[in-house]
């Protein structure tokens, strides 16, 4: 419990300077001009949210092995946002490299959309396979919030190339959605049909 203590308050320092004084918040390329890097996910954000994001994850599994629910499931919440702001500010970085609040062409929309889509199926295939019932919930209900906006404002005001691959991504995610829930499943049924069997061969062996 020290120990766990201990790693604990260094994630939360570590998790805090990047998110406060590191400027995660207050210093992104949606409110200024910034120069974080002309790369891809190598740059100042991956300080800024993706490491504080994993380190929230971390804290979330000591506080779930240490039997904190609540710490838990605070942890957990913070974390998921966190890498969602990371995700959807690296869509942006994709668009204005130094930043600034110009506007969203119909690709950056486009991005935005394929990028929560297949965060919504991380979630909710690693909710199913670990067993996670929140995981899984939070999962389909970002899902539904990104259908919504394919459906809402995609159609809508989206023209031509990226229009037609909004929508057609949309529905080839939820296809392999919808085989990827049934595989885990499966094999979650066939885990706790075995076991038993499992159970009863070593205690044939121990008599």
């Amino acid at each position: 419990n020290v120990l766990f203590g201990g790693l604990s308050k260094l994630m939360t320092s570590v998790s805090f300077f990047g998110l406060i004084i590191g400027g995660g918040l207050f210093n992104n390329i949606y409110f200024k001009t910034i120069d974080i890097g002309q790369w891809p996910i190598l740059n100042l954000q991956l300080f800024q949210f993706f490491v504080p994001g994993l380190l929230y994850l971390a804290k979330s599994r000591i506080a779930d092995v240490a039997g904190k629910e609540t710490s838990k499931t605070l942890y957990g919440m913070v974390s998921l946002v966190t890498l969602f702001a990371w995700l959807t500010l690296e869509v942006r970085h994709l668009f204005y490299p130094m930043g600034g609040p110009g506007p969203a062409s119909d690709w950056e929309w486009y991005a935005y959309s394929a990028a929560w889509l297949l965060y919504s199926v991380a979630m909710l295939g690693f909710g199913v396979k670990a067993d996670v019932r929140r995981l899984r919930l939070l999962g389909v209900g970002l899902l539904g919030l990104v259908v919504l906006k394919v459906f809402l404002f995609d159609m809508n005001h989206l023209e031509g190339m990226a229009r037609a691959l909004s929508f057609m991504g949309l529905g080839i995610v939820l296809i392999a959605m919808g085989y990827l829930y049934q595989y885990f499943r499966h094999q979650q049924r066939l885990a706790l049909t075995s076991e038993p069997d499992h159970d009863q061969s070593n205690q044939f062996t121990l008599k």
